[in-house]
C-alpha cells in the first residue's frame, strides 16, 4: 500500500544489483593481482593452488550445484521481475512502461523457462500509451512461492606443506569455504482455484545457483587469502620453532628441551586454531523462487499445495485488479506462511 516508498525500495534493488556487477568484474582484476603479490612473498604459492587437496575441495563444492544454473551480470530474476511488474501496474506515464518492458525482458532473458512472463511483457511492449487491463469482474493474480532455505556455508580444512622439498617442515592448515544445498528440493507446487484444473508454478529464481554462482566468483580472492594467512602464520611459527631448538641444542638442558616442545605445541596450536574461513552470508534466503499468473474471478478462493506444504493452504483473495500472493515455506515440519497484497486497487 505504500506505493512511492516501494517504488525507491525497488529502484535501489536494481542499483544494488547494478553496484554488485561492477564490485565482481573489480574482484576478478583484483583476485589476479592479489596472487601476484602473494606469489612474491610465497614462491609456492602457484604449487599450493595446483595442490589435489586445494583442487579438490573446489570440485567438491561446484559437483554438489552441477544442476543449478548460473546467472550472469549478477542479477536475480525475482527482484528484476517484481521490479517490471511494480511499473506495469502502478505506471504514471510512458517512462514507467519502458521500466518495466526493460526490466521484464531481462528477467526473460534470465529465466527463459517461466512461461508465465510472457503475458507481462506482451502488456509492456504494447504499442498503447496504456496497455490494455483485464476486465474488473476478474483479478490478476500473481502466486510467489519462497520454498526451502538457501545453500549452508561451511569450511572445509585442508593440509599443505609449507616447504614442499623439505619433509621436516610443519604443516599449513587452510580453511576453505564451502557451501552445500540444505537437503532435497521440494516437489511442485500447485494452485486452484474454485475447482478449475490446478496450475502448476514454474521456477522464477533458483537461489542455489544464484548464491553458487556468486560464490563462484569470490572464491579464488578468498582461497588466495586464505592460504597466504595460514601460509604466514605457519612461517612464523617456524621460524620460532628452529629458534627454539637452535637456543635448546646451544644449552643442551632439559629446560631448553622444554622450551622448544612448548614452543613447537603452541604455534602449532595457533596455527590450527586461528585457520577459520569467512563464512557470513544470509542463512534466511529461499532455496528457490517459483511463481504463478493467473486470471480470476475477484475475490475468488485459491487451494495452493505441494512445495513442502503440509496438505494444502486456502486463501480468499481481497478485493483489486492486481493481487500478489506470496507464500513462504521452508519445510515439511515448518508452518507455512501466506501474505496477500494489493498491488492495483
Amino acid at each position: 500500500g505504500r506505493t512511492e516508498a516501494a517504488r525507491v525500495c525497488l529502484a535501489r534493488s536494481l542499483q544494488r544489483q547494478e553496484d554488485a556487477r561492477r564490485r565482481t568484474e573489480a574482484a576478478k582484476a583484483a583476485a589476479d593481482e592479489e596472487a601476484a603479490s602473494i606469489g612474491s612473498d610465497d614462491p609456492e604459492l602457484a604449487t599450493r593452488l595446483a595442490d589435489g587437496r586445494v583442487v579438490g575441495a573446489r570440485r567438491m563444492t561446484d559437483a554438489r550445484f552441477s544442476r543449478n544454473p548460473g546467472y550472469a551480470e549478477a542479477m536475480n530474476p525475482f527482484a528484476v521481475w517484481l521490479h517490471g511488474i511494480y511499473h506495469l501496474w502502478t505506471a504514471e506515464g510512458t517512462a514507467d512502461f519502458e521500466r518495466a518492458r526493460k526490466s521484464l525482458e531481462t528477467v526473460t532473458r534470465l529465466a527463459p523457462e517461466d512461461p508465465y512472463l510472457a503475458a507481462d511483457l506482451a502488456l509492456a511492449t504494447s504499442d498503447s500509451a496504456q496497455p490494455e487491463r483485464e476486465s474488473p469482474a476478474h483479478s490478476v493474480v500473481y502466486m510467489i512461492h519462497e520454498v526451502g532455505l538457501a545453500p549452508e556455508w561451511s569450511e572445509q580444512q585442508v593440509t599443505l606443506p609449507l616447504i614442499y622439498a623439505d619433509p621436516r617442515a610443519p604443516l599449513v592448515n587452510i580453511a576453505l569455504p564451502t557451501i552445500s544445498p540444505r537437503g532435497p528440493r521440494a516437489g511442485p507446487t500447485q494452485v486452484s482455484v474454485e475447482g478449475a484444473p490446478a496450475t502448476e508454478l514454474a521456477l522464477l529464481a533458483d537461489v542455489d545457483g544464484i548464491v553458487h554462482a556468486e560464490f563462484a566468483e569470490n572464491y579464488p580472492s578468498a582461497r588466495n587469502r586464505a592460504i597466504a594467512s595460514a601460509t604466514l602464520k605457519a612461517f612464523a611459527g617456524y621460524l620460532a620453532n628452529r629458534s627454539a631448538q637452535a637456543s635448546s641444542r646451544r644449552e643442551g638442558d632439559s629446560g631448553g628441551r622444554l622450551l622448544a616442545l612448548a614452543t613447537l605445541m603452541a604455534t602449532n596450536a595457533y596455527a590450527v586454531s586461528s585457520a577459520h574461513a569467512d563464512l557470513r552470508n544470509w542463512s534466511s534466503l529461499p532455496q528457490e523462487v517459483r511463481h504463478a499468473r493467473l486470471i480470476v474471478p475477484s475475490g475468488a478462493d485459491l487451494r495452493v499445495s505441494g512445495g513442502f506444504l503440509p496438505g494444502s493452504l486456502s486463501c480468499r483473495l481481497p478485493p483489486g485488479r492486481v493481487i500478489l500472493v506470496t507464500i513462504r515455506s521452508i519445510s515439511a515440519d515448518t508452518p507455512a506462511i501466506i501474505r496477500t497484497s494489493i498491488l492495483k486497487p
